[in-house]
């Protein structure tokens, strides 16, 4: 006779995997460690991508540390004015802050200085536009300027992705494969981002920014979305004609661009409550990881 487990331990694995799960959302969606990871991939796909000579360890280290501050700069700043009680619940986020600026020290000192400056501005910037809207004047918030909001964060993950490990490997900049990466990338987050102004829209028509989705709405934003993601696809197609590994650039892009034209046009996905900070933002992850498989094996 098969004997029937305790109701009791039944309830007990079912906290404990269901507090598992709310820790690992806490971590890698609401903390972005997967847009953080994204980001190492990314740039170190573009390493392999456009052969370039890159130092992984201080290069990564900055970039994983540098994002995942970015990121959680102002939810700290949030929490810390909420009290200590949410102070305590979020103790884990803290440490990890701290850890990640000593190791953003660290790998600073490693970095050339030219990039070091080059990231600066991008930094400060960045700091201004995820200043709260309702908070400072409007004149210091970037995305007050109309249209920019977009094109400011695609500009931004483009530069760090593309550009700073160019600058990092000493590779002579306006060469054709580092204008390639930079327009293909660009085009990769402008087609990711504008779903996420799709969601926001009617937040930022309230608060008076003026963006693509609230100028054509939610329909012709994700057809926009589409044809920024199927230019995304055909330069890399096309990417073999000025010197770079056809098949290791076009199978990262067919799978990554097939896979968001899919999501962009499925209406149920878009009422997943991960479809924007696990399906959307995991695109970046896969597309790294892509190129960097591709490119190691073939």
């Amino acid at each position: 006779m098969v004997e029937i487990p305790n109701q009791r331990v039944i309830l007990d694995v079912y906290i404990w995997m269901n507090h598992g799960a709310k820790a690992i959302k806490g971590i890698f969606l609401d903390a972005s460690v997967l847009l953080s990871l994204g980001a190492v991939a990314l740039v170190w796909g573009t390493c392999l991508q456009l052969k370039l000579h890159c130092q992984p360890w201080p290069l990564l280290t900055l970039i994983f540390t540098g994002t995942f501050l970015g990121y959680n700069f102002h939810r700290t700043a949030n929490i810390i004015s909420r009290g200590f009680k949410y102070f305590i619940r979020e103790l884990w986020l803290f440490a990890g802050m701290g850890l990640c600026i000593a190791f953003l020290i660290s790998a600073s000192l490693k970095i050339q200085r030219f990039t070091l400056w080059m990231l600066l501005p991008i930094a400060f910037a960045t700091l201004l536009y995820t200043l709260p809207t309702r908070k400072v004047p409007h004149w210091l918030l970037i995305r007050r300027f109309p249209f920019v909001k977009m094109f400011f964060v695609s500009g931004v993950w483009t530069l760090v992705t593309v550009l700073i490990p160019v600058l990092e490997s000493n590779l002579e900049p306006g060469k054709d494969p580092m204008l390639f990466g930079l327009f293909a990338r660009f085009t990769f987050f402008v087609a990711l981002t504008l779903p996420f102004d799709v969601r926001d829209r009617q937040s930022d028509a309230l608060d008076g920014l003026k963006t693509l989705p609230v100028l054509l709405g939610e329909q012709a934003s994700y057809f926009l979305s589409s044809g920024f993601t199927l230019i995304f696809i055909v330069m890399h197609v096309i990417g073999g004609w000025i010197g770079l590994e056809p098949l290791a650039n076009m199978i990262p892009a067919l799978i990554t661009g097939t896979i968001l034209l899919l999501l962009l046009h499925c209406h149920r996905c878009r009422q997943h409550p991960h479809y924007f900070s696990f399906w959307l933002d995991g695109l970046i992850l896969l597309f790294g990881v892509l190129l960097i498989i591709t490119h190691l094996v073939i």
